[in-house]
């Protein structure tokens, strides 16, 4: 069963605040139900578009990689492929 209990009114912190005294506010227990599961989606929802993110930058480097050796391979007149090109650490965020 959940208890609140507010031994200070929006009336006393604010005459508090007026007379330059910071209140402090101590929340105890446990993370309510309803907050923790909204933590948990959003963590889940996060992590979901880092990893769409990732996969945008891998494809927007591949594509720039290609467009360079495109423009390599017209100068020059030659095959190209992936193999060619200098190897780097994988992009991390």
């Amino acid at each position: 069963m959940l208890r609140i209990t507010c031994w200070l009114t929006v009336a006393d912190s604010g005459r508090l605040l007026f007379h330059r005294v910071r209140p402090v506010f101590v929340f105890d227990g446990a993370t309510p139900a309803l907050k923790r599961h909204t933590a948990i989606a959003r963590r889940r929802r996060r992590e979901v578009q880092q990893g769409v993110v990732r996969r945008t930058a891998e494809k927007l480097l591949v594509a720039q990689l290609k467009k360079q050796v495109g423009r390599r391979q017209v100068a020059v007149g030659e095959q190209w492929s992936l193999q060619h090109l200098p190897r780097r650490e994988p992009f991390t965020f």
